[in-house]
């Protein structure tokens, strides 16, 4: 990614509604380098409150929970006691003026207050002092552990992931993210994870405690650095004294042992990997000390290859840009809006995760198709079915803005019934996640058993038919996870498998019907067309041009000259 840029978004798009499209366009274009990394496995993901916000109770909400409860309390006191006590500190907090002050009837509820939202909009900034409030009389984490009811809102059973935790879980499954960092005490991108991989061991490793970082290695790990609601709901004793909220917990998170290896972990990641800060405002202070203590570990240069931090955000706030002043030294004064530029991805949670997983899986693709064995292909047509690919990406982007959640989980349902058959399994449609593979971008060249398991070929073939789709063609994947094409009324319903044997594993099970010529099977590792039976014939194999049609995409590609060539035999052989 270059520098000297202004990422410049067209009228009326902010970081909140900007498509999942557009989003790509930034992804191939000024953050080309972000994306390059994370498809690496480079980034470390910091995770805030904001990709929870939709399932469970924001700071917004916490805040108005407890000044409601602390003006009920006042109320049942008659105005003098601990709880009136309490409420008046959490009004001062908000630093009223006189006239403000007057303004609001403190005799009535909260909820009735004219300027209630201005009240909650600056508590909100001081979220940890609120909940460091003591009541006398009651716990320490009282407004944390019981108005807040952390076990409660944060570790319910019945509370479902939302688009950004799938979209986090699939990063994970297809091996792009190593550790992600979070503040958040909901157990959502677990509950994600679980659901994607039927709870297989291995995948993901939660760490709390210092114990916790001995638990193997997994896949990725999750550093809940501010607790876990899931685990102190299972176990108070332990769990309990590590949920941090409070701005005291905050300031000896430092400092306290119980935090040393936490500590340690996250300024290890903080110094030696670059950081995507997705939903975090970073304005704890613990937070802002882990920045710094890995940038003393290992400073920044300005620019780095890829960018040391991006922030996910329309623009950046006070916080964001004191880190960068500090980790960027005398080098931001020089190069302010340079660095401030390079560090703002102006899009949110949802549609920055949600356009982030097409990126990663064509990304992979991509590098698959590089791999495939094709004599004839120099550069420029190895880039020739690149573009394919990500025309058929954009395809599928567009219709994802309606309801994000509603398409990730399509992505998931209908990605996994077609690799599901092009492994020749049926998908048990438990809605797990069946994915390209494990390995980051960067080592899929060094996969010794790459030639055997169909990918190249199918990611030319997916970069043929994005140059070959047009404005009259709709693709949709069905039951089977065959992709059916309608062009301009003609159906015809194309099945993906990576051996001729997944191809008859499909035919035993009546997934293909052998019989019906509208059916295509693309066999992605043959070197020639299947030879299937005819009854009416002699006893053995041959051709019959009146049942489905077959698809040797190796053949195809070991004799094509070119790409375009390449494209025409495919054509002419699937009939399409």
């Amino acid at each position: 990614m270059g520098v000297g840029y202004l990422v410049a978004l067209p009228a009326g798009v902010t970081a909140a509604n900007i498509s999942i499209l557009k989003v790509l366009e930034l992804l191939d274009g000024h953050f080309k380098e972000t994306a390059d990394g994370i498809a690496n496995g480079e980034y470390v993901f910091w995770l805030g409150s904001a990709i929870s916000k939709e399932k469970v109770d924001d700071l917004g909400k916490i805040c108005r929970r407890i000044l409601k409860h602390l003006w009920d309390k006042r109320a049942d006191e008659g105005g003098a006691g601990a709880f009136t006590s309490a409420f008046h500190k959490a009004i001062g907090l908000a630093g009223l003026s006189d006239a403000e002050k007057a303004s609001i009837d403190f005799t009535t509820s909260p909820e009735t207050w004219a300027m209630i939202d201005d009240v909650v909009g600056r508590l909100v900034k001081k979220y940890s002092d609120l909940l460091s409030i003591v009541v006398t009389g009651k716990e320490a984490d009282y407004l944390l552990w019981e108005v807040v009811d952390v076990p409660g809102t944060y570790a319910n059973a019945g509370t479902e992931p939302d688009c950004e935790h799938f979209c986090v879980a699939i990063l994970a499954l297809e091996g792009l993210l190593a550790n992600v960092a979070t503040a958040n005490w909901d157990g959502l991108v677990e509950k994600a994870v679980a659901q994607l991989s039927a709870g297989t061991a291995g995948i993901l490793s939660v760490c709390v405690t210092a114990e916790d970082f001995g638990a193997g290695a997994p896949r990725t790990r999750l550093l809940k650095f501010h607790g876990c609601a899931v685990r102190a709901k299972a176990n108070a004793t332990v769990y309990r004294p590590y949920i941090v909220g409070r701005g005291s917990q905050i300031l000896g998170w430092t400092a306290d042992d119980n935090y040393k290896l936490m500590r340690r972990e996250l300024e290890g990641l903080a110094s030696k990997n670059p950081s995507l800060v997705v939903g975090l405002s970073i304005q704890d202070f613990n937070i802002k000390a882990v920045f710094a203590k890995g940038n003393q570990l290992k400073p920044h240069a300005f620019p780095s290859h890829p960018p040391a931090y991006v922030f996910a955000q329309q623009e950046l706030g006070i916080d964001q840009e004191q880190l960068l002043q500090y980790v960027y030294g005398d080098q931001y004064a020089r190069r302010q809006a340079d660095i401030e530029e390079s560090a703002k991805l102006p899009a949110y949670s949802k549609p920055l995760l949600t356009a982030l997983v097409l990126c990663m899986l064509t990304k992979k693709l991509v590098a698959y198709s590089d791999r495939a064995n094709a004599p004839g292909f120099g550069a420029a047509d190895r880039e020739a079915i690149a573009k394919g690919v990500l025309a058929l990406r954009d395809r599928i982007a567009g219709g994802g803005d309606a309801d994000r959640l509603a398409f990730v989980k399509a992505i998931i349902q209908r990605g996994s019934q077609l690799l599901s058959a092009f492994r020749g399994a049926a998908y048990p449609g438990n809605g797990t996640f069946a994915g390209l593979g494990i390995l980051p971008v960067s080592q899929i060249a060094n996969d010794p058993n790459l030639g055997t398991t169909g990918l190249p070929e199918l990611a030319n073939v997916a970069g043929i038919l994005g140059q070959v789709a047009n404005d009259n063609w709709t693709m949709s994947v069905v039951d089977g996870g065959a992709v059916e094409i309608d062009n301009a009324g003609a159906k015809r319903k194309v099945f993906f498998v990576a051996t001729s044997d997944a191809a008859a594993g499909l035919v035993l099970d009546g997934t293909i019907d052998e019989d019906d010529p509208d059916n295509v099977v693309i066999i992605c590792t043959a070197a020639a067309p299947r030879m299937k039976r005819n009854p009416t014939s002699a006893p053995g194999r041959v051709l019959d041009p009146d049942a489905a049609t077959d698809v040797a995409v190796r053949s195809i590609l070991l004799a094509a000259a070119n790409a375009d060539e390449a494209v025409q035999l495919f054509r002419e052989q699937a009939g399409l």
